[in-house]
């Protein structure tokens, strides 16, 4: 049985903790037979707010004693099992009965002494005349405890502890592996959760519907007085098979900087209207710089305001929308040119990898 649980223990993976439990339930059963034990107990290692709690995975318990529960490790042993987990060693214990335990007792593993302070073995536990406990470890450190406790005395050997401590090593790389397995399952589902969380606020953008079309991505103040000139380039694109855009709320839960952070990095390029410079506008040139989209400046002829100077080596096209249209003034000619010539212009530049097929 030993040879397979071992070979179990190396080749199993992931593990659920109620497989282990079983598992292990099986395993001290058959010892406790063997042994003619009254109590079979394994612990296993919880984090706590103040050190560790070792809380019992599973446990067979006969006597009329409480059963085991948890127990927390501190920087100093409190009792028995907590000398065991501290000094990273196996105990074997004999003769308790017999023995005056407020005085010192032999581990008979090697011999080595064991304080009365200790040795938390009176009053309900009176009854135990032996026990063995070896530390769970996996990589070094120690997880958990394995215990066996007896009534009689003389049935434990060097021999058991051997068969213990094999037990041991199997069935700790087995929690550990459920361990693993468990977190995984809850950082699956926090991910799960958080991407839950994101859809409740997401809508498509409803440029994904025309994708055939290049799009590009308007920014310009919400004054009304801006509407006439966003219309009018709208219209512009529209005649060259090119949808553009101001901002649309999405409706969604999003905030308003996602929305617009999400338009513009779904459309081809920008136009921004900078007359003012106002910050919204300027917020969404600095989005379109970010995101690596080629964008054209423009700005009313007259406005005062200075372009930022973190822009100020872009060209800007100073416009003028009357009654021959919108129109943009060419300071190298000193005259206006159509506002069809320089879209013809930037729309040619604009290189394959914007996304134009």
């Amino acid at each position: 049985m030993i040879d397979i649980l071992e070979q179990l223990s190396l080749a199993v993976g992931p593990i659920s903790k109620t497989d282990v439990k079983q598992l292990v339930e099986s395993i001290n059963r058959k010892v406790m037979s063997f042994l003619s034990a009254q109590v079979v107990k394994t612990y296993w290692l919880e984090e706590a707010q103040d050190g560790v709690l070792l809380r019992p995975v599973t446990f067979i318990n006969t006597t009329q004693a409480e059963d085991p529960r948890p127990f927390q490790i501190r920087g100093e042993p409190s009792g028995i099992l907590s000398w065991v987990f501290l000094n990273r060693c196996p105990l074997w214990l004999e003769g308790l009965r017999s023995k005056d335990l407020s005085s010192p007792v032999n581990n008979e593993v090697d011999g080595s002494i064991v304080a009365p302070d200790f040795l938390d073995m009176r009053g309900k536990y009176a009854w135990m005349n032996s026990m063995m406990c070896v530390p769970l470890t996996v990589r070094g450190d120690v997880r958990g405890l394995y215990s066996v406790e007896l009534q009689a005395s003389g049935r434990l050997n060097k021999n058991v502890l051997d068969l213990l401590q094999r037990i041991a090593r199997s069935i700790s790389a087995m929690l550990w592996n459920a361990d693993v397995y468990e977190y995984d399952l809850e950082k699956t589902s926090r991910a799960i959760q958080q991407f839950l969380a994101t859809l409740s606020g997401f809508a498509f953008d409803p440029i994904f519907l025309e994708e055939r079309f290049p799009s590009g991505f308007i920014a310009r103040p919400f004054e009304k007085s801006f509407s006439e000139v966003d219309e009018k380039i709208v219209e512009l694109f529209k005649a060259r098979g090119v949808h553009a855009r101001r901002y649309e709320p999405e409706g969604g839960r999003r905030f308003i900087i996602d929305e617009i952070m999400s338009q513009i990095r779904n459309s081809h390029f920008g136009v921004a209207d900078i007359t003012g410079s106002n910050p919204n506008v300027l917020t969404e040139v600095g989005m379109m710089m970010s995101l690596n989209k080629h964008f054209m400046l423009i700005r009313a002829k007259g406005d005062p305001a200075p372009p930022p100077f973190d822009i100020s080596q872009y060209p800007l096209y100073e416009y003028e929308l009357g009654t021959e249209g919108l129109r943009i003034w060419n300071p190298t000619d000193n005259k206006y040119q159509s506002f069809e010539q320089v879209l013809d212009r930037f729309i040619a530049q604009l290189p394959m990898v914007t996304g134009w097929t």
